[in-house]
């Protein structure tokens, strides 16, 4: 497995279930209104509140480290605009990305005929591992735990996730098993700052 291919993992994207689900078009009016799980989270705090998180990657090519800071930028009645800023550090330097921006509406519409519970998921394939208790910088969490494959070009990678609705981005840590006995990965939340509300 190569760095870059480990590196193409990223995190800081918005869930696949509803990057694509955001943005309404005019015909879709058909279609079933669903709450938006990102909204309703980033919802919950105020502007400004901030996460970074860092994936450490290692392989035979060495370490690649990426730290991700998520910030809310706007909150409005019907949407939020989050900014996502990652830098990657390996051996053969660092790359600043510029920042990214998302837009997540109130809403996104779905076919009647499907389930509006799967896309509260982090992934498609995600399958509860039931609820548990996790204790990030110095906060309990009641924490939902879920487990999915991923496809890279060098074969799958097994996640585990730990997600809460009361922690901004909901993804608190991750734990990577590339199957393989010389690469292995883990994300964790550096930082949290959440300002005071006005």
């Amino acid at each position: 497995m190569t760095m870059g291919l480990m590196v193409g993992c990223d995190s800081s994207k918005p869930a696949k279930n509803q990057a694509a689900l955001n943005v309404s078009t005019p015909t879709d009016d058909h279609l079933k209104s669903v709450p938006n799980a990102d909204f309703l989270n980033w919802s919950k705090f105020p502007e400004g509140t901030k996460v970074v998180r860092q994936r450490v990657l290692e392989s035979e090519q060495g370490v690649a480290t990426i730290t991700t800071t998520i910030r809310l930028v706007a909150r409005q009645p019907k949407s939020v605009e989050v900014e996502s800023q990652t830098t990657v550090i390996r051996p053969q330097g660092t790359t600043e990305n510029p920042p990214q921006s998302f837009t997540y509406a109130a809403e996104y519409k779905i076919p009647k005929d499907m389930d509006a519970e799967q896309f509260l998921l982090p992934d498609p394939k995600a399958k509860s591992l039931g609820a548990e208790k996790i204790t990030m910088l110095g906060k309990e969490y009641d924490a939902l735990v879920f487990k999915w494959q991923s496809m890279l070009e060098s074969g799958p990678i097994d996640i585990k996730g730990w997600f809460s609705d009361d922690f901004p981005g909901r993804q608190i840590k991750t734990e990577l098993d590339f199957k393989s006995d010389t690469s292995k990965g883990s994300e964790t939340t550096l930082e949290v700052s959440i300002p005071e509300q006005k």
